[in-house]
């Protein structure tokens, strides 16, 4: 919960469930938990990453061909560095992305010190959920079944002289109600 009232709206809704039910619930999540651990997956990937854009051309929709190819490129590194034995899980999945763009031309030597430390970071376009639409669907299919799992999504933009993507995942192999 965010916020207190958050918390306390949860704790009042639950009061109205039959506290047979409710210990149920905790008993099942804790068998659960304690089978379904947290796992968990980190990679890097250089090269710039490719923004999602998506185009309209009268009624239909395409795909940006740049994407699509980064997208590629994205499935292809992945089946190449995850196990050989490593199954996509049907469980809730967080992802956590540190994007790194390279900065303008003209920036002076001593900002380039202060965005190589993070202490300048990109404000300006792409919006950080480009980036996050765009890795979490080339993901689909090899990291997870689908990026509707996704019950959390965080992405940081920093600039750096050496583009790339720092990608964290945490998952559940399962689900709760399967």
């Amino acid at each position: 919960m965010l916020t207190d009232e958050g918390a306390a709206v949860r704790k009042t809704v639950l009061a109205t469930f039959d506290p047979r039910d409710v210990a149920k619930a905790e008993r099942v999540w804790a068998g659960w938990e304690e089978s379904n651990p947290w796992l968990e997956l980190e990679f890097m990937l250089p090269g710039k990453c490719v923004q999602y854009k998506r185009h309209r051309q009268g009624r239909w929709n395409y795909v940006d061909k740049d994407l699509q190819k980064w997208q590629d490129e994205l499935r292809g590194f992945l089946q190449r560095e995850l196990p050989p034995d490593f199954i996509p899980p049907q469980g809730e999945v967080r992802v956590w992305l540190e994007v790194y763009k390279m900065p303008p031309k003209s920036t002076a030597k001593y900002r380039l010190v202060l965005m190589e430390m993070g202490l300048i970071r990109p404000e300006k376009t792409p919006d950080a959920d480009n980036y996050i639409k765009s890795v979490l669907d080339g993901m689909n299919t090899v990291a997870w079944a689908d990026d509707a799992q996704c019950t959390l999504e965080q992405c940081e933009k920093f600039y750096s002289l050496k583009p790339r993507i720092e990608v964290r995942v945490e998952y559940r192999q399962h689900r709760i109600d399967k």
